[in-house]
């Protein structure tokens, strides 16, 4: 048996996939990530899987991880562009309810500021993107075309994050699409 939970409502108000600033995003990421968990423990039954897509929800699979009420509670990051990343400045690390004493900010910073896909790659069980092609592309530190803005490969700075993962068996591809003749 296979329980879907949603949320419902008038979520307009929220810009996740295109803030006008860099703080509404924060915030709304926050926001939508922190009700999610909330609802959960209103409930009192903490789900077997949280699926997760890109960086706006990518913080729920690292306050998982640490909350007891998620003990049992598995995690599935979903990645579709690795270009947009949920980089914020590391002074609002603190807004995040992220247990600084136990985390790893190696896991969570890229470059000097907070990466929440970083997070959500390093802390979510499963991480999985569109196509085994792509999951190899991502995790490799060339590009076979002569782009310039590419040059650090299509993993845009998290390849070694990825390529990890997928060593360990734990990012994969999955075609995007239907198969219409399973």
């Amino acid at each position: 048996e296979v329980t879907l939970d949603f949320i419902a409502g008038d979520l307009r108000h929220l810009r996740l996939l295109y803030p006008r600033d860099e703080w509404q995003a924060f915030v709304d990421s926050l926001a939508f990530s922190l009700g999610r968990l909330a609802m959960y423990i209103k409930l009192g039954t903490p789900p077997d899987v949280i699926h997760c897509n890109e960086w706006q929800t990518a913080l729920i699979p690292v306050l998982v991880r640490f909350a007891p009420f998620f003990s049992k509670t598995g995690t599935v990051l979903t990645l579709h562009n690795l270009t947009h990343q949920g980089s914020f400045p590391i002074e609002w690390l603190p807004f995040t309810g992220i247990p600084l004493d136990r985390v790893d900010l190696a896991k969570i910073t890229h470059h000097g500021r907070l990466c929440l896909l970083k997070a959500g790659i390093a802390y979510a069980d499963k991480v999985v993107t569109v196509s085994q092609r792509y999951a190899e592309e991502t995790s490799q530190n060339f590009v076979p075309v002569d782009i310039e803005e590419l040059k650090g490969g299509l993993g845009f700075g998290l390849q070694e994050i990825l390529q990890e993962r997928r060593e360990r068996g734990d990012f994969v591809g999955i075609t995007n699409g239907i198969d219409a003749e399973a």
